[in-house]
């Protein structure tokens, strides 16, 4: 207990922990241009790291429970770092994200595992290629310490990636955040969220696309998406709350330049309008249905200094909407 570093695996070492403990140490497990391979293992007690894998590294978990790690339970910072994550069980980092990892071109994977209590985001990865989140749950993600504002489930930055078949619930910020990024977000299950079900903001890459999720119980809006392409289909948005402090309440919200196609979506008893489009947004609704939001259906948001919109609306149908099916800008 209580030395700076609990195992180290250095110089292009190739080394299994199977069935083993560490604990105790500033970083537990740390990991610089070698392979590590840790199974049915218990990794806890860290002062910063569970794990800290620095470049040209290959690092896998399986079936393993990481806790109590301060500064996050696995940390990647590469470049040239494969990570892949297969049943993990992490609990309670305070201080920082579940999983955080950096500037990598090479696979990265976190597959069926269980990811709670954690500062920041369940998983953060920056400036990486090709990154897999499936089949996990994340949980009760709040505000890091530092960027006060970020408590999301999946939170990417110029990152390329499929997030799907998750559950992630009880996170303070976003559900997934898309940032300068270009993501396949599909037949997740994001419900009580205290932003948005999934954020886009900005893109680098293809277009977004959003499909096949339940979104329910979000804080500001089921989807937003500004300055970004984005599909959004066959999802079913649900309650999303209206927030003093920020507005909205939409089931989808998007704008500042936004090029989206919404078709085949259910979107329904949200505290403002089914769908809100503003300042240059451009697209399709298609196909949609729209079931008792509690203000329009559709409702494009018109102030003289913002940019027209260009969207087309068609075939989409409407039930027992509070103000009705659609509420237009005046041309």
């Amino acid at each position: 207990g209580g030395a700076r570093t609990g195992v180290a695996i250095t110089d292009g070492a190739d080394v299994t922990l199977l069935n083993s403990q560490v604990s105790g140490s500033n970083v537990n497990l740390f990991v610089s241009a070698s392979t590590l391979i840790v199974e049915d293992s218990e990794v806890f007690d860290g002062e910063y790291a569970g794990a800290l894998v620095g470049g040209e590294s290959h690092i896998s978990v399986h079936d393993s429970s990481f806790r109590d790690n301060k500064e996050g339970h696995i940390t990647v910072l590469g470049p040239n770092v494969s990570v892949d994550v297969q049943g993990l069980v992490a609990e309670n980092a305070p201080m920082d994200s579940c999983i955080s990892i950096t500037d990598t071109t090479l696979p990265v994977s976190i597959v069926n595992s269980d990811l709670s209590g954690c500062a920041g985001a369940g998983v953060n990865a920056y400036w990486v290629s090709d990154l897999t989140v499936k089949g996990s749950t994340i949980r009760d993600i709040h505000p890091d310490l530092v960027v006060g504002e970020m408590a999301d489930g999946v939170n990417v930055l110029d990152t390329q990636g499929i997030i799907s078949e998750n559950t992630i619930t009880d996170v303070q910020g976003n559900g997934v955040a898309v940032l300068r990024s270009s993501a396949q977000v599909l037949d997740n299950q994001i419900v009580a969220t205290g932003n948005a079900g999934v954020d886009v903001v900005d893109q680098s890459g293809p277009a977004t696309r959003i499909a096949g999720n339940r979104i329910e119980s979000s804080r500001t809006a089921g989807v937003i998406v500004l300055n970004a392409e984005a599909i959004v289909e066959q999802n079913e948005i649900e309650g999303s709350i209206f927030r003093s402090d920020f507005g909205l309440g939409e089931g989808i919200a998007f704008g500042m330049g936004a090029d989206v196609i919404i078709r085949e979506n259910t979107i329904s008893a949200n505290e403002r309008n089914g769908i809100l489009f503003m300042d240059g947004a451009s697209g399709h609704i298609e196909a949609n249905h729209f079931l008792e939001n509690q203000r329009y259906g559709i409702f494009e948001f018109c102030v003289p200094d913002f940019a027209e919109n260009d969207v087309t609306i068609s075939e989409n149908t409407y039930t027992q909407n509070g103000l009705g099916e659609q509420q237009r800008c005046e041309k």
